[in-house]
This record gives C-alpha cells, sequence and structure tokens, in this order.
C-alpha cells in the first residue's frame, strides 16, 4: 500500500472496477498482486478511522467480485489467508462491512470446489453465519447470511452432514 494514504481510496475505487470485469480482468489484478496489498489494507489497525473505514469497505467490495471468478481465482483468496480475516469482518460492527463479508463469503461458496468449502467451513465460516443469526435484527444481513449458508449447503458435496451440524450448533 502506499505510504500516503490519499491514494488509498482512489486506487481501491479503480481495483474494485477492473475486479467487477470478466475473470481475465480479475486475473490481471491477482497477477499485478493485489491480493497481499488487500489482506495489508484490511488488517491495517488505523483503517477503521472514518476515511479509512470506507478504504476497507472498498477493499472488500473488490475481493466479493473476485470471489466471483473461476476455481482458481478462488483458490488465490484462500492460499492468501483472507478468509480468516472475512470471517473476523463478519463478527465486526460496522453492518455494511459485515454485509460486504458475507457476500465475499456467499460468492465464495457458489463458484467453490468441494476442498474450498470445505476450508471455509474448517476457517469458522458456519460459526460466524450462525451468529449472525442469532444475534442480528438487520433484514439485509440476514438475507446475505441465508445466502451464504444456503451456497455451503448446496455446494459442500460429502462435507454437508458436519456442516449442517456446525450451524445447527451455533443456533
Amino acid at each position: 500500500a502506499h505510504p500516503n494514504r490519499e491514494f488509498h481510496s482512489p486506487a481501491v475505487k479503480v481495483l474494485s472496477c477492473v475486479c467487477a470485469g470478466t475473470d481475465i480482468h480479475r486475473q490481471m489484478a491477482i497477477n499485478s498482486g493485489c491480493l497481499p496489498l488487500m489482506a495489508q489494507l484490511l488488517l491495517e489497525p488505523s483503517i477503521g478511522q472514518p476515511t479509512g473505514s470506507g478504504v476497507r469497505l472498498g477493499v472488500a467490495q473488490a475481493l466479493s467480485y473476485i470471489a466471483t471468478g473461476n476455481l482458481n481465482q478462488i483458490q488465490a483468496i484462500l492460499e492468501m489467508g483472507l478468509v480468516p480475516i472475512i470471517i473476523s469482518m463478519i463478527g465486526g460492527t460496522e453492518a455494511a462491512l459485515r454485509e460486504v463479508a458475507i457476500r465475499i463469503c456467499a460468492n465464495i461458496a457458489a463458484n467453490a470446489n468441494d476442498r474450498q468449502i470445505r476450508y471455509l467451513v474448517v476457517c469458522g465460516t458456519m460459526e460466524s453465519l450462525g451468529a449472525v443469526f442469532t444475534g442480528s435484527a438487520d433484514e439485509n444481513l440476514l438475507e446475505v447470511a441465508l445466502e451464504a449458508t444456503q451456497s455451503i449447503l448446496n455446494n459442500g458435496g460429502n462435507e454437508r452432514e458436519e456442516t449442517q451440524g456446525r450451524l445447527e450448533g451455533c443456533i
């Protein structure tokens, strides 16, 4: 990330526009090294300040676009270690950021293979989604969480029973 934070917001907007394109656009962004920088911006402590909050949300939105990609692009997200960061955002206090984090999980689950779904489950996605169901009255948040849960259960293959058990243990 650029040391001058004034560049973060416009750069994230451009990145988000690129990632909203096709698989080719998303792959170009990944090949350019955006994922480690995205992780850095999501983890940066000062990012929670008012101007940083928008940057963090923009990074999450760009990541949600990458999560709609192909299996290799999803694998790049997993290998970069972004899933635990995403899961921690689901438990956060910013509603918009929580919603995008849940959307990232839904997008990954909708396009992932069994092994990738298993990784989502092992990282605690179902427990985080279960906490949303029991602790939120926000209809938009609940709808996106339900969509993510449905995608994980529908695409979980051999792991469906264990995944259901994890969710039931949370509710």
